[in-house]
């Protein structure tokens, strides 16, 4: 019984997640989302006898978040809020200091009239406490602290890393080359013109199929196949993709939607963003209906005027570009860009050549870029700048390798133009 009425109220979720047309309403579906996953946490935490059930209701509950994710931010930065991925907290675990965090969630929204996104209730935002969309390539990341010691004792302990790898990341979208705090290499900001095709059509055409006679099946080439199916078919399914990858003369890789509803490094949105139809979108939420998505290596593999593309079975590096007599080993992303977010493969192919000559380009400039790499030899010192001893709400402003530290009432006293806030009727393009 129980089941039925987690499933039916997801339903009606789907439908307020489909209205969302403004920032007030991206809060209220937030505010709904959170009060579901702490009753749901309660009802676990009392013993209920369908603990199952609960706890898959709250795994389903977060997609819908991570979709909001989508909806608002550009994928790139998507990516990396994304990054140290690692299992959402309890919220119930949290008590004041979580309902400090939707107090703030609401006065930022009152106050800036800006989509603001509450990391905690997400999979895939793994920075700050909320995200407020200022620029959806550059939006602006807030810690909530209930208790809040002086700004000169900021950068000591768990605090400091946080403000350190929050900052790092601004920095990095910012788009300086930038070594963000905890991690061992540099990030460099290559921006590529290249605009992703889909195969959108394709899937809708197999994932109805399914919803009406039970399976769908298309071949798109020679190289790459895609299925659907109902659970009730799954088996049967499987099998026949086994056939087909037997038949193949390379390696191929195999994605199903059911694998990537467990993906939470931020690279591809749930199918909830997906330009289908409500039902398709909430079968395939739901898990009730399954893509399955084969491709060979064979696909991918030519020359391309000045470039030369192969794939191979290497787990790392699948990827080789031969550009300029110079080799480029690129990650299992760019498969794993058609697998799961349907790219075409001629779209691929151009995005693969369009990063190869940007890395080209950016090798040539080697020493120029490392010139301008942000990386701080020393933990960043903290000027605080005082209107009133009691204020509890702090803007960070960097100032160089340092940090300036302002009353927040202080640093809104300040004229500075608002942008008009937006949502998009569906996800930015991941390309």
């Amino acid at each position: 019984m129980i089941s039925g009425e987690l499933l039916a109220e997801r339903g009606r979720l789907l439908e307020q997640w489909d209205a969302v047309d403004s920032a007030s309403k991206v809060l209220e579906i937030q505010e709904r989302i959170a009060g579901q996953i702490r009753d749901t946490e309660r009802a676990i935490k009392d013993g209920s006898p369908d603990r199952d059930a609960l706890v898959s209701h709250i795994g389903q509950l977060r997609l819908y978040a991570d979709g909001l994710v989508w909806r608002v931010l550009h994928p790139h930065v998507i990516r990396q809020l994304a990054k140290n991925p690692s299992e959402p907290p309890s919220l119930i675990d949290q008590s004041e200091a979580f309902d400090n965090v939707l107090r703030s969630a609401r006065q930022h929204l009152e106050e800036d009239g800006l989509p603001v996104l509450i990391a905690d209730i997400t999979n895939i935002i793994k920075i700050g406490d909320l995200i407020v969309i200022i620029d959806p390539e550059l939006p602006q990341i807030v810690e909530c602290k209930s208790r809040l010691r002086h700004p000169k004792y900021w950068m000591q302990g768990r605090m400091g890393r946080q403000i350190s790898r929050a900052l790092g990341t601004l920095r990095y979208l910012s788009g300086k080359p930038t070594k963000v705090h905890g991690e061992d290499h540099v990030r460099h900001v290559v921006e590529s013109q290249h605009k992703a095709e889909r195969n959108w059509e394709a899937v809708a055409s197999c994932v109805n199929a399914a919803l009406n006679d039970g399976e769908g099946f298309l071949e798109l080439s020679e190289h790459e196949f895609i299925w659907a199916c109902r659970q009730a078919h799954l088996r049967k399914v499987l099998k026949r993709v086994g056939e087909v990858a037997k038949g193949l003369s390379s390696a191929t890789f195999v994605g199903t939607s059911e694998g990537l509803l467990n993906m939470f490094h931020g690279l591809f949105a749930p199918p909830v963003v997906w330009p289908l139809t409500p039902e398709a979108r909430f079968a395939l939420i739901e898990r009730e209906i399954v893509v399955v998505h084969l491709i060979s290596a064979a696909a991918f593999d030519g020359d391309y005027g000045e470039c030369r593309v192969q794939v191979t079975a290497d787990e790392a590096r699948p990827v080789s570009v031969l550009l300029g007599g110079k080799e480029y080993r690129l990650g299992l992303r760019f498969i794993y860009d058609v697998l799961y977010g349907f790219e075409t493969v001629q779209s691929c192919i151009r995005g693969l050549l369009t990063f190869a000559r940007d890395l080209k380009d950016l090798h040539s400039r080697e020493d120029e870029v490392v010139d301008k790499v942000a990386v701080p030899g020393k933990k960043p010192k903290v000027a605080y700048l005082s209107s009133d001893e009691g204020a509890a709400r702090y803007a960070v402003v960097e100032s160089g390798d340092d940090i300036v530290v302002v009353p927040e009432d202080l640093w809104k006293s300040v004229p500075s133009p608002v942008p008009e806030a937006k949502v998009p009727d569906s996800a930015p393009d991941s390309g």
